[in-house]
């Protein structure tokens, strides 16, 4: 599908070499990635918040990761997987670690990963 710039999928290289990036940040984190899915999985459906949200629910259960960075390849993950979609309004992180940068809410479907 074409995007805002005549993009289609992977052939832009910033957007693949992210796109690998993800894969390897998730490949190396063992089995937290699996106790972290299983977590999104007992997220209840209708459930909406941001991305810094999943994380505050999910810490306590999976722990911290080893690298930050593995939280983005989760959400963005789950979205593929239509765990979580996009209802459309934006809200702003408070938490260091997002950079305040303004971020879609995520909403839980009922589909399970």
């Amino acid at each position: 599908m074409d995007d805002l710039f005549g993009w289609k999928g992977d052939k832009d290289p910033g957007r693949r070499a992210k796109r690998r990036g993800m894969k390897r940040v998730a490949r190396n984190s063992g089995p937290w990635w699996e106790l972290a899915m299983a977590a999104v999985n007992r997220i209840e459906e209708g459930w909406v918040g941001l991305g810094e949200d999943v994380r505050h629910r999910l810490l306590p259960i999976v722990g911290k990761p080893h690298s930050q960075n593995v939280w983005g390849a989760l959400i963005s993950h789950c979205k593929r997987k239509n765990l979580f979609v996009n209802p459309g309004p934006w809200g702003q992180p408070k938490d260091v670690e997002s950079h305040a940068r303004p971020t879609q809410y995520l909403r839980r479907t009922a589909v399970r990963g």
